[in-house]
C-alpha cells in the first residue's frame, strides 16, 4: 500500500490505521522532510513499524513513483498529497494546478495497469469552486472519473476538526497569545469531521466506491464559525464582545460550502452515511486534450492562459478578484488583441 501526503493530518492518521491491520508493506511518501520525520517518530513504537518505508519526495515525480511501484508493488494507493490552503493558493495558480491536478494525472498514468485501486482525498471546495484550490481538486476529480485503470474513486471531505491549519487550532493559538478571534463572515459555516472519521472513510472508500465515482459523506448540519469562536472564548471565561471580531472573507473563501452540485445524483453506497455520485463520465479524449493544455500553460508559467483554460473547462468556476488582478493575469489580458 502507498500513501501520498502521509505526513499530513489525514495521511498520518491513515498510516497508523493501516499499520494496525498489519499490512504486508506500507510506503509512506511525503514532500516535507519535517512532516515525514515527525511521522516516523510518531510511529516508531508501533508494533508494525518495521513494515513501513518512509520516502521523501513528490507524488508527481514520475521516476520516483515508477520506482516505488516497481519495487514495492502496492495494490492500493491513497492519494492524500495536496496543497490545501485556499487563500494562499489564490496567489499561486501555477502551484495549485501543478500540484493538485497535474500531480494526480502523473500518478494515475504511472499506476495504470499496475495497481488495483486509487483513492484520492478531495474536498467540498471542489463543488462550484470559487477558489483555485477548489478548481484544482475538481479538475482532479474529472481526471479520475474517466480513468479505465486503475479503478479510481474520489472522496469529498469537509474540514477536518483539529487538523493543522484549520480554524480550531488557529483560534486556540490566538487565545493562547491573547489575541482576538477573527471570523471572516457572520454567517460563515463549514462542514466538519474528525481525523478519525476522515481516516475511516478513506480506508473504506475502496469498498464503498465501484470506481469512476465520487463518494460524499453525510456530515450533518454545517457549523457556524461564529458560534465556534464564541464557545471557545466562553470556555476560557472571556468576553465574546472583546475577543470575537467579524472581518471579511479571505481570498478564495465562500460563506457556505456544498458537498454536491445540483444535478449530481446521490446513490446509496455500502455505508448508510455515505452517498455515491456516478457520472457523467467525461470524454477521455477531451480530458487528455485539456490536461495537455494545462500542463503547457504551467510549463510556460503563463498564469493568464492557465486561468482562461481552467474557466473554459469548468464553467462553474468563478475566479475571485485576487486571481483576476494578479499582475501576471492582467499582463496576459493586456497583451492579447
Amino acid at each position: 500500500m502507498l500513501v501520498t501526503g502521509a505526513g499530513g493530518s489525514i495521511g498520518s492518521v491513515l498510516a497508523r490505521r493501516v499499520l494496525d491491520v498489519e499490512p504486508e508493506g506500507l510506503v509512506l511518501l511525503d514532500g516535507s522532510e519535517q512532516n515525514l520525520h515527525d511521522l516516523a517518530l510518531s510511529l516508531a513504537d508501533h508494533p508494525s513499524a518495521g513494515r513501513s518505508t518512509y520516502v521523501l519526495g513528490d507524488a508527481g515525480d514520475v521516476g520516483l513513483i515508477d520506482d516505488l511501484v516497481q519495487r514495492h508493488r502496492p495494490q492500493l494507493v491513497y492519494h492524500a498529497a495536496a496543497h490545501k490552503h485556499a487563500p494562499l493558493l489564490e496567489s499561486q495558480p501555477l502551484a495549485a494546478i501543478d500540484n493538485n491536478t497535474l500531480t494526480t494525472v502523473r500518478l494515475l498514468e504511472v499506476c495504470a495497469g499496475r495497481i488495483d485501486r486509487l483513492v484520492m482525498i478531495s474536498t467540498d471546495k471542489a463543488v462550484n469552486p470559487c477558489s483555485l484550490m477548489g478548481a484544482s481538486k475538481r479538475l482532479a476529480e474529472l481526471v479520475l472519473l474517466q480513468a479505465d485503470s486503475p479503478v479510481a474513486t474520489s472522496l469529498r471531505l469537509g474540514n477536518v476538526w483539529g487538523s493543522r491549519g484549520s480554524v480550531v487550532p488557529h483560534f486556540e493559538w490566538c487565545l493562547d497569545q491573547g489575541r482576538p478571534l477573527t471570523v471572516t463572515h457572520a454567517n460563515a459555516t463549514r462542514y466538519f469531521m474528525t481525523e478519525d472519521e476522515a481516516a475511516e472513510l478513506t480506508l473504506a472508500a475502496p469498498v464503498l466506491g465501484d470506481g469512476a465515482d465520487i463518494l460524499v459523506p453525510d456530515l450533518g448540519r454545517p457549523l457556524s464559525i461564529l458560534e465556534i469562536a464564541r464557545t471557545m472564548v466562553a470556555e476560557r471565561g472571556l468576553s465574546a464582545e472583546s475577543y470575537v471580531r467579524i472581518a471579511k472573507l479571505r481570498p478564495g473563501d465562500k460563506v457556505t460550502e456544498e458537498l454536491h452540485r445540483a444535478g449530481e445524483r446521490l446513490q446509496p453506497s455500502g455505508h448508510s452515511g455515505v452517498g455515491r455520485i456516478v457520472g457523467p463520465i467525461p470524454n477521455s479524449e477531451e480530458v487528455l486534450a485539456w490536461v495537455e493544455e494545462l500542463a503547457d500553460a504551467v510549463a510556460r508559467r503563463d498564469v493568464s492562459d492557465l486561468i482562461e483554460r481552467v474557466r473554459a473547462i469548468l464553467p462553474e468556476y468563478a475566479p475571485g478578484p485576487e486571481v483576476l488582478e494578479l499582475p501576471e493575469t492582467r499582463r496576459g489580458r493586456a497583451s492579447k488583441p
